[in-house]
């Protein structure tokens, strides 16, 4: 599974110290840096944070422990092999 991260913003993005957490509690810790308009995609390390077909969480959370960012799916959302969007 795979989370794609896209810095919208004006200036550059530190990653240190920024996390990803599913509804579990699961985390998965972040590092380098997004460029201005880049996209990179991260690949969810194997029992690190394991998204759920049936529906789940993803929360972005800084290193203040600020949420920065969050998306629910559900299992209607779900289709195997395909991404799930979200606007």
């Amino acid at each position: 599974e795979r989370v794609l991260l896209a810095n919208t913003g004006r200036n550059a993005a530190d990653l240190e110290g920024w996390f990803l957490e599913d509804r579990s509690g699961h985390q998965m810790h972040l590092s380098g840096t997004l460029a201005e308009g880049e996209e990179k995609e991260i690949l969810l390390q194997p029992g690190k944070l394991p998204l759920n077909n049936t529906g789940d969480e993803i929360t972005m959370i800084d290193p203040k422990g600020n949420i920065r960012h969050r998306v629910t799916y559900s299992a209607e959302d779900v289709v195997p092999g395909q991404p799930v969007l979200f606007s």
